[in-house]
């Protein structure tokens, strides 16, 4: 566990490279401060259904925030372009080659899960644990842990994990996937069919999935966990 926040470098074969860094470690009400955020990461802006934030206090969505810069970035990368993602982190570096659409998709991932959104919000990323994902596997395997790491911090006293009831999960994921949905309906205000979109589209698809057949996931999820 680190203190240390990735840094991202996207290099594009063209020769273009893109430098990102990991969302601030911020409360919603502080993304008031942060300059230059696009108009789509207002809070009133498309606000979930679900959202329980008062714009009148909080200025921006701090979901849409962490990734505006990301967003921004990838206005005209096309999907199917094969990109490098260095990732420099506690003094390492690592290279991933792959597109551009499964690049955004792992960075959407990691960046909404640092935003302090009610639904998006993982707190393992809050504690600086870095789980990149980058197939569904991975991504099975994040939101499971962050349901049980949320129930841990919810019981009182030692948990039980026999307690655990299980279908929350589909009401968990439910609230994720709206949250996503309304991420994407802003999104879509500013950018057009690239690699966010389809990246953001993926995310819901897989979101959507893991909440209608959460049984079956929670299944596959012990398999790989526990063999």
């Amino acid at each position: 566990m680190s203190s240390e926040l990735p840094h991202y470098q996207i290099r594009l074969d063209d020769g273009r490279i893109i430098e990102l860094s990991s969302p601030a470690r911020i409360m919603p009400v502080e993304w008031a401060s942060i300059p230059n955020l696009p108009e789509w990461t207002r809070l009133s802006y498309h606000q979930c259904s679900n959202c329980p934030l008062d714009e009148k206090r909080i200025e921006r969505c701090p979901a849409a925030a962490s990734v505006a810069d990301l967003v921004q970035n990838f206005t005209e990368v096309i999907s199917f372009e094969k990109v490098d993602l260095v990732i420099t982190w506690t003094k390492q570096k690592y290279t991933v080659r792959d597109s551009a659409q499964m690049i955004v998709f792992a960075l959407l991932v990691e960046f909404v899960s640092r935003a302090k959104c009610p639904y998006l919000f993982d707190p393992s990323a809050d504690k600086g644990f870095f789980i990149l994902c980058l197939d569904i596997d991975q991504l099975l395997y994040r939101f499971f842990s962050s349901f049980l790491i949320q129930h841990h911090f919810l019981s009182s006293g030692e948990p039980d994990p026999h307690a655990v009831n299980w279908h929350h999960f589909q009401e968990y994921m439910g609230g994720i996937r709206i949250a996503l949905e309304g991420l994407l309906a802003r999104m879509q205000a500013y950018c057009r069919e690239d690699a966010n979109i389809n990246a953001l589209t993926g995310f819901i698809s897989v979101s959507k999935l893991l909440e209608e057949h959460w049984d079956e996931s929670l299944r596959l999820f012990k398999d790989k966990t526990f063999g």
